[in-house]
């Protein structure tokens, strides 16, 4: 199944075009879930970093196809994306534990 981080790299250069990113976020969210559920190693830090930065990159694909003047380089959102699943995946305790409001 592999790590993924090839494909953030080409993600990141903005080199794989929108419907194959479609195609490649399915087939790796499936692949991810069953080889989790019959407790293969396969990790999960690494597939949900992939898995969020195809998101962000679709999102950002179409964030500056819709707002082109406004919006951000796809490649910003491939971060966010991939900060934001690592945030949902990981599950980090809020700021307040720290003391931080």
């Amino acid at each position: 199944m592999g790590t993924g981080y090839d494909t953030i790299n080409t993600v990141l250069g903005g080199e794989i075009d929108w419907k194959f990113l479609l195609v490649l976020l399915a087939c790796k969210l499936v692949l991810t879930a069953i080889v989790l559920g019959l407790g293969l190693p396969g990790g999960v830090i690494g597939p949900s970093l992939v898995l969020g930065g195809i998101a962000g990159a679709i999102l950002g694909y179409f964030g500056n196809t819709i707002f082109s003047s406004h919006a951000a380089s796809p490649s910003f959102y491939v971060l966010l994306g991939m900060c934001a699943m690592m945030g949902a995946v990981l599950q980090p305790p809020p700021c307040s534990t720290y003391g931080f409001t």
